[in-house]
């Protein structure tokens, strides 16, 4: 088809300068898709939905109590918990022990420590009692190596606490 018939000829600079254009709007569109306020990408799955992570925690033995992703493999201390900036996450806490325990993000290993991201499920005061579980969702905004803690008191030094390790 000729275009020059139907009156829709372009210039060579026209159309080279369609194509800048083009090129321009791409490179706006890629730039705000993928440079996010301290110039970060996001990460997958802003917006695809909510990871989910189910800890156990409970005693291994008299003298020892820990946390684990298996109700038939706990550790002490806990396996680490990763998480990522951005990311929703549904942390689900169920207590496979025979005796009441909680789990909180804290920066320190004391049971009286300020949790951290609002991740405490279940309190010193009001822990969750065996075969209980409890969920709170979190969306990580700062990267760096936490804890999480039992805050029943003496639990942490029966090895009821774990790295969680958020990356950026």
């Amino acid at each position: 088809m000729d275009l020059r018939k139907n009156g829709l000829a372009l210039s060579t600079s026209a159309k080279i300068g369609i194509v800048v254009a083009v090129v321009v709007v791409a490179a706006a569109i890629v730039g705000i898709m993928f440079l996010m306020p301290g110039g970060q990408a996001p990460t997958p799955a802003e917006g695809a939905g909510e990871r989910e992570l189910i800890i156990y925690g409970g005693e291994i033995s008299v003298n020892k109590y820990g946390y684990g992703f298996s109700p038939d493999e706990l550790t002490s201390p806990g396996p680490d918990i990763v998480l990522k900036v951005g990311e929703k996450t549904k942390i689900t806490f169920k207590n496979v022990g025979n005796l009441p325990h909680t789990l909180a993000i804290s920066n320190e290993k004391r049971f009286d420590a300020t949790p951290l991201f609002g991740v405490q499920i279940g309190t010193p005061t009001s822990p969750i009692g065996p075969d209980g579980e409890r969920s709170v969702s979190i969306i990580p905004k700062q990267a760096g190596e936490f804890l999480y803690i039992c805050q029943v008191p003496g639990h942490i030094e029966l090895g009821m606490w774990g790295k969680v390790i958020i990356q950026g």
